[in-house]
């Protein structure tokens, strides 16, 4: 059994960015599988090559015949996780080269903390951090986890049987899946800590997930457009 699971789902994001994803997840030094669970993609480019990606040895694939939703496709994805520790990842984001590492040993040396987030810079389409309020600083404070908006889902790290214990992942085809299992987790009980470490660089781009319900996201990549304007 591994020391821990990446967990990452994919759904016609561009090839390009899942690329540079999965490659940063494949540069990791640490004892990982890697499941990965391609949501009903439909571009030809982006299935052929999570088709190549499902044969590596340390990868576990799963292929949804229609688009479920980031909840759905995450439980489909949880139950193919060997390891307890399960590393949430988004298919358009970057893992720093410590990640797994810091977060197997921080889970082990705290056996007190289900729930571990993360610190994450902001960067652009192109990978170029942007500079207003990066890297972002969250900060836990007493109170209902999902009220605070500190707990950003690529970052995290949590024990599976916690999750699964409180439910899993709401399967509702809606966004704020990360936050709704915030709160199924609060009122389980479980218990959150938060790293200063840099554990994720988000790409901030406009067909992201979370782009369309967030106006810190649009405020950030106007920001980032001014510089590259012509």
């Amino acid at each position: 059994m591994p020391d821990i699971s990446v967990l990452m789902t994919v759904y016609n994001t561009p090839l390009p960015y899942v690329m540079e994803a999965v490659g940063s997840v494949l540069k990791q030094q640490a004892d990982y599988e890697f499941v990965v669970v391609d949501d009903g993609s439909q571009d030809p480019q982006l299935v052929a090559y999570l088709d190549e990606l499902a044969l590596l040895d340390h990868v576990r694939f799963a292929r949804c015949e229609e688009n479920l939703g980031v909840g759905a496709a995450a439980n489909v994805g949880l139950a193919l996780c060997t390891s307890d520790l399960v590393s949430r990842f988004g298919a358009d984001d970057r893992m720093p080269p410590h990640r797994l590492a810091y977060q197997i040993d921080y889970m082990r040396t705290h056996p007190e903390v289900d729930v571990l987030g993360g610190q994450m810079r902001q960067m652009g389409p192109d990978m170029r951090e942007i500079p207003h309020e990066s890297p972002t600083r969250f900060r836990l404070r007493p109170g209902p986890v999902a009220d605070q908006y500190a707990i950003a889902h690529g970052t995290v790290v949590y024990r599976k049987h916690v999750v699964l214990n409180a439910g899993g992942y709401d399967p509702r085809p809606w966004r704020g899946a990360d936050y709704r299992l915030w709160q199924t987790l609060d009122h389980a009980g479980a218990r959150f800590a938060l790293t200063d470490d840099i554990l994720l660089d988000r790409r901030v781009w406009p067909g992201s997930h979370s782009y369309s319900r967030s106006t810190y996201l649009q405020t950030l990549y106007r920001e980032w457009q001014r510089p590259h304007a012509t």
